[in-house]
């Protein structure tokens, strides 16, 4: 599809064109995982491309999502919001699976003004960190307002 058509279908649906920078990240550098990247990486574009977003940057690595220093996903997330409106992976745990790193990533993340979208169609809106955090901060009272019933 043109992108004439892309943005038209894109706007005849109401969508926000976007310029974006995609991230890909596959557990470890084995050839089932090569594979898993480049199929990442085909769903993203193609989904850019349907929705009309722009993409401005590609990041891509392989490790953990336990690894605190990934080098790529700092890159992605320090990109210039005048450059970059927000990040698109296939699925955020893409970026953690851990609530706290995915928190404080996420806070990051809203501090400089870029959202996170994903191509099953969640958009993290920019008060989701501040949301996200208070039902995490409540999950400890509530367990302890339960214990103390019994």
């Amino acid at each position: 599809m043109e992108t004439g058509k892309c943005f038209l279908k894109c706007w005849l649906k109401g969508c926000v064109i976007m310029r974006v920078a995609i991230y890909m990240r596959v557990g470890n550098e084995n050839q089932t995982n090569e594979w898993a990247m480049k199929n990442q990486e085909e769903r993203l574009r193609q989904f850019a491309k349907e929705q009309g977003h722009e993409i401005v940057a590609a990041f891509s690595e392989y490790g953990s999502t336990c690894y605190a220093e990934r080098e790529m996903l700092k890159k992605v997330t320090a990109l210039p919001s005048n450059e970059v409106d927000g990040i698109l992976v296939t699925d955020v745990s893409r970026i953690h699976r851990n609530m706290p790193s995915f928190l404080s990533w996420l806070k990051e993340l809203d501090a400089s003004k870029k959202k996170l979208l994903t191509i099953d169609g969640i958009t993290m809106p920019d008060n989701l960190y501040k949301q996200l955090q208070r039902v995490y901060e409540e999950i400890p009272k509530q367990r302890g307002h339960r214990s103390k019933k019994r």
